[in-house]
């Protein structure tokens, strides 16, 4: 054990004020009555109550004086340049021996706790009374006043973490916070490997064991650990992509197989053979972009972007999931592990979903709360459809997400998020299950829920140079909690995933992996000060006295009637996010050295709505353009690497893929729909890029939380509301139909706008779904119907070129009621389609081109000098998307890491749309304004007056 210095030396060399406060302080309260150190002895001698008399009395705080007298303490005093005997030093007495009259005993009860005559009658029997009446519970600040480093002490060697144990004392341990508690099984010793030590990259995606086997899926291949030996494959040796994510066994064959962001491979033993979608055909690998692979049978199944995969290898077929063919709300399925009876599947927006082959039936498990970022029920089934990862154990299917987490046993389901238990993160990307625990990766650390012992194990790496780490052992509720500290670590908190080689457990981090020894035998237990109950105080102190029925003293509130009623909250929505990126970090290294800067565009520049990229792309363009003929980065040109991604989810997986690997861009701009920036948003995760979206509205996008994406325009949520007001509120409609494209732009703004609209006693009168291809007699149909049922007005909610359709066809039937709409009909070829029947129309207004603003005004000037027409939202959102990734360029360097950190400060930014303020959600906290068209143009509402406006004789 480690000398604790606290009375040997003093730690510091204090001013003659400091200890003139200190005396001061002490002594009076010696004068006023202090109980003699006999009284202390009377209560705090008896062993019921653990004898802390004892622990002071053979410590060398009770020697500290006496420590003076020591050749050590002449030398000591001699460098201070202290004169004569230290025992008469004020410089040595004011740590040695602060009371003057009790010198002799050195750092007594006083010194610590306070002056007794206030609190020394109650302290035994009102722990909470006595604290009021001046009892102290010393901080580490007050242990740092004496203990520190100085030119008189500069070997001192003290850590308040480490050194508390040595000298806390303590009520004496309960049974049942010494198993709470327990060491056992708790791993305190972590043996870090990174590049340095043979790892592919030294960020790790997956680690998966088999037997003496341990796999890692790096960003620089997949690398196998055997015989205490690395070896690394990459795609020079066959794999599609170097980028892995993770690795499944066919026992019978020894097969290992391996997903990657470019397709998945089969290892033989000998050589890689590899599957992408270009290999394997149209009905072959469902899309390259893979998160997750398993093996169950002959049955190789793999998790995409672009919904599920499985390859049977006794037939060599393949086979895939869509929508249409499995319980999936969405396809972009995340995670995936197969069991011996089922293979669960984490599926983003859909839940968890389990596939069970004897009976070939699908189920799936969903949030019954109905809103992803609400917890109104505890208990009641997955906490949230952003399902991220999943684990099977012991009967149990575990499942995390960026909103907490959940397990369920086949008919009762258990949730636990930040503020009703000892979750660290509701951010959680990775789950492990072993027997009745399960181990969260999360952005903080690595989380074990040990249901057996009815508690949290949280493992993290503290700040700082040393590589120490800390264990917090906390009560499901996490009231209760024990935090200490570990020579060794994990290598970072941002945990990717884990898996078990016998009881040890092996973690994947952004920075390498650790791996943990498990140490069975039980340590003696030593109580800590920072072990505390729900009022704050030490738990091993007197209790407080119970009045009358206490649910959390008789029981856990967990067993009571109705204990799963909730205070409707929004989870993650008010957290700023954790620790998460280092900026020198490896991906980082290889940019400085570049001759350009390059910027990834990421967009639909073919097929139907490719108008609005192409806008977009063309004010991206112009910012590059001007900040080039400025001279650039240091005279390193900015170059746009462009792709398209046909607003296809897949294709965006695969695009994205290729700018960050293949075009090796800082940044993204992109991308358009919200299907495909949702697909785009995770890979800028798992890749570590910022991206910014300057046409995606979904809220969802930013709410999840995620740091590396950035909006700069108003989303749905926003856009919705401001419509209900409008529409309900001023325009006083009351019998209002909503049209709604069916896809997710058009579920995600009707969604808000029906929830305001019953809010404000405006309900939908009648609400339509349409697709993409409705032809001329679906649309007559639809305005048939809301005819029929009297509407006053109608709200669309979709893109310009079923708009321009639907307000044609108006026109043709005579429907001659108000129509509004949202940023999705802001592109000058929904006025050029519909022609006459655009005049009139009410829409949201993201760009302003009549704002009074130089800047503003001087954009629009170029943009039609160039382009030959004025710019539009798009266009103007390009361009301020690209300014704000130079900004974090000009800030940060050639670094994703800095660049993301600097766009993330984005305070008061002069756009040409406007001022641009990112919350800590990274979203646009700008407010929504609204246009009219208006002899075919799209006019702000505030120029516009009731005389052009649509109904101006409205009921």
């Amino acid at each position: 054990m480690r000398l604790l210095a606290i009375a040997l030396v003093c730690a510091a060399l204090l001013t003659p004020a400091v200890l003139l406060l200190a005396r001061e302080d002490t002594a009076l309260g010696a004068a006023g009555g202090a109980p003699a150190l006999a009284d202390c002895r009377g209560c705090h001698g008896q062993e019921s109550v653990g004898n802390q008399w004892a622990g002071w009395e053979v410590g060398r705080h009770a020697r500290a004086f006496e420590s003076l007298a020591s050749e050590k303490a002449a030398q000591v005093a001699a460098r201070a340049g202290v004169e004569g005997d230290p025992r008469e030093a004020a410089t040595c007495l004011g740590c040695h021996a602060p009371i003057l009259e009790k010198r002799e005993a050195g750092v007594s009860c006083e010194v610590c706790h306070g002056p007794g005559k206030g609190y020394a009658g109650v302290c035994g029997e009102d722990f909470a009374r006595a604290i009021e009446k001046g009892l102290k519970l010393p901080s580490e600040k007050d242990c740092l006043t004496c203990h520190r480093k100085s030119m008189a002490h500069p070997d001192l060697d003290f850590h308040f973490t480490l050194d508390w144990p040595d000298i806390a004392h303590p009520r004496p341990v309960t049974d049942a916070d010494a198993r709470l508690f327990s060491l056992d099984g708790v791993y305190r010793s972590w043996e870090v490997f990174t590049e340095e030590d043979g790892l592919g990259a030294n960020m790790v995606f997956g680690v998966n064991v088999r037997g003496d086997e341990v796999w890692f899926s790096t960003d620089g291949g997949v690398t196998r650990l055997k015989d205490g030996k690395f070896r690394t494959w990459t795609v020079k040796d066959g794999l599609p992509h170097d980028a892995t994510t993770q690795v499944a066994f066919h026992e019978p064959s020894g097969e290992v197989w391996l997903s990657t962001l470019g397709g998945v491979a089969c290892f033989d033993g000998t050589k890689w053979t590899p599957y992408t979608q270009e290999s394997t055909g149209k009905d072959g690998l469902i899309n390259n972009c893979a998160f997750g692979i398993g093996v169950l049978g002959d049955d190789v199944w793999i998790a995409t972007f672009d919904g599920i995969g499985r390859y049977d290898r006794a037939a060599k077929k393949w086979y895939q999931y869509y929508l249409h063919n499995a319980p999936l709300d969405e396809v972009w399925t995340y995670g995936l592990e197969c069991n011996p009876h089922f293979v669960n599947f984490a599926v983003w927006g859909g839940g968890l979903v389990q596939y069970f082959p004897d009976e070939d039936k699908w189920e799936a498990h969903h949030d019954p709360d109905g809103s992803f970022e609400m917890e109104l029920i505890q208990n009641d089934g997955m906490i949230s459809q952003m399902a991220t990862a999943t684990s099977y154990a012991n009967g149990r299917s575990w499942a995390t997400s960026y909103f907490g987490a959940a397990v369920f046993d086949g008919r009762d389901w258990q949730e636990w998020d930040m503020d009703t238990s000892g979750l660290r993160s509701n951010f959680i990307q990775g789950i492990r299950a072993r027997r009745n625990e399960g181990y969260f990766c999360g952005n903080d650390g690595i989380l074990c829920m040990d249901l057996a012992r009815d508690r949290w194990v949280d493992y993290r790496k503290l700040d700082g140079p040393g590589g120490y780490g800390e264990i917090t052992i906390k009560s499901r509720d996490g009231r209760k909690h024990r935090t200490f500290m570990t020579r060794t670590s994990i290598p970072f908190n941002f945990v990717w995933a884990a898996d078990f080689q016998g009881e040890d457990i092996w973690v994947g981090t952004s920075h390498g992996v650790a791996r943990g020894r498990y140490t069975p035998e039980e340590e003696v237990f030593k109580p800590d000060p920072t072990l505390v109950s729900e009022g704050g105080t030490t738990m091993y102190s007197a209790p407080r006295p119970v009045e009358g029925f206490s649910v959390d003293v008789l029981e856990p509130r967990y067993v009571q009637p109705y204990h799963n009623f909730t205070k409707p909250k929004s989870v993650p929505l008010d957290r700023p996010y954790a620790d998460f990126v280092d900026p020198i970090s490896r991906l980082d290294r290889s940019f400085e050295n570049d001759t350009e800067v390059r910027i990834g565009f990421l967009g639909c520049l073919s097929g139907p709505a490719k108008s609005y990229s192409e806008e977009m792309l063309k004010g991206s363009m112009m910012a590059v353009e001007e900040i080039n003929s400025a001279g650039g980065y240091h005279g390193k040109p900015v170059v746009l690497k462009i792709r398209d991604d046909e607003a296809l989810m897949g294709k965006d997986a695969n695009e994205m893929v290729k700018l960050i690997f293949t075009d090796r861009v800082l940044a993204v701009l992109g991308s358009m729909s919200s299907d495909t920036t949702h697909v785009a948003l995770r890979l800028a995760l798992k890749c570590e890029v910022p991206e910014i979206t300057s046409i995606s509205t979904d809220p969802t996008i930013t709410q999840i939380v995620v740091p590396w994406i950035f909006r700069c325009l108003a989303d749905d949520w926003s856009q919705s509301r401001a419509l209900a007001k409008y529409v309900f509120g001023e325009r006083k409609f009351t019998r209002v139909a909503l049209l709604e494209h069916n896809n997710r732009y058009g579920r995600m703004g009707s969604a808000e706008l029906k929830r305001v609209a019953k809010r404000m006693e405006r309900p939908i009168r009648v609400a339509i779904k349409y697709p993409s291809n409705c032809t001329d007699d679906d649309i007559r149909g639809y305005l048939k119907i809301i005819r029929d049922h009297g509407a006053d007005a109608i709200v669309n909610w979709g893109l310009y070129p079923q708009g321009a359709r639907i307000v044609k066809m108006m026109k043709e039937m005579g429907l001659d009621i108000p129509f509004f709409g949202a940023d999705g009909l802001v592109a000058q070829q929904f006025i050029t389609d519909a022609g006459e029947a655009a005049e009139g129309v009410v829409v949201t207004y993201p760009y302003d081109y009549y704002r009074e603003s130089p800047l503003t005004q001087d954009f629009n000037r170029r943009f039609e000098a160039k382009h030959g027409y004025p710019p539009d939202s798009f266009a103007a959102h390009g361009y301020d998307a690209m300014m704000i990734v130079w900004r974090g360029v000009k800030i940060g360097g050639l670094s994703r890491a800095r660049i993301r950190d600097a766009m993330a400060t984005t305070r008061d930014f002069h756009g040409v749309t406007g001022m641009i303020s990112f919350d800590h959600r990274n979203n646009d906290m700008r407010g929504v304004d609204f246009a009219v068209v208006h002899k075919g143009q799209f006019l702000p509402l505030r120029m516009a007056g009731e005389f052009v406006r649509r109904g101006a004789h409205e009921k």
